[in-house]
């Protein structure tokens, strides 16, 4: 993964976007991708961020020049990782909790496979396709069935964005949520995933 120096740099001696590498060659992932997991406690919500996001995935050229309807079929073998490590909160300790409950350094990242793509629904005037995303979450060592509803469309420059969102309870992944002050803080077991990505295919790359 390239460093964020090293894309800015890009970006600044080339005025183009700059597109992260990924796990395969035929889409590259925009550092303004991130994934979001937000929470609740006894005392207040939290959010935990990270835009190192690797993803392999073999979408269509056409997807990204044409604004005909879109062979969904091809949503299916995504595969999406992300480092725990990567995960920040802005708080120290909470970041420590989360690898911590996450066992980060057993299993260093989430994984998601989706094998299943079913269209919920396709808005032709603005090109938005919404569909759910059927899958294998894989999670501190655990791994579950997982749903994800998510929208992609045209982004800009031919570039495609895609938002998914799914909640999961921590304990189906035997997860324990972190405790504080002796158990007078307490996490909620639920906690929300939200994906934001900005993709371009590598075959259109310059």
């Amino acid at each position: 993964m390239w460093t964020l120096s090293i894309l800015l740099l890009n970006l600044f001696l080339n005025g183009q976007p700059v597109f992260q590498t990924s796990l395969s060659d035929s889409v590259l992932v925009s550092p303004e991708s991130s994934i979001t997991v937000t929470g609740s406690s006894t005392l207040h919500d939290w959010d935990a961020v990270s835009s190192n996001i690797e993803l392999s995935a073999d979408l269509p050229e056409s997807w990204f020049q044409s604004e005909e309807e879109w062979n969904t079929e091809a949503l299916t073998g995504i595969v999406a990782e992300m480092p725990i490590e990567s995960l920040e909160s802005g708080r120290r300790k909470m970041n420590r909790d989360i690898r911590e409950a996450l066992r980060s350094e057993q299993y260093p990242k989430i994984r998601f496979t989706s094998s299943v793509a079913e269209v919920l629904s396709y808005q032709k005037e603005n090109g938005v396709y919404e569909f759910r995303l059927n899958g294998n979450l894989a999670l501190a060592g655990e791994e579950r069935d997982t749903q994800f509803v998510c929208t992609i469309d045209e982004h800009e420059n031919q570039t495609l964005r895609a938002t998914c969102e799914t909640d999961i309870d921590m304990t189906d992944f035997n997860i324990n949520p972190p405790t504080a002050f002796f158990g007078a803080l307490k996490t909620d077991e639920m906690v929300t995933i939200m994906v934001d990505l900005i993709l371009l295919s590598s075959r259109g790359k310059d």
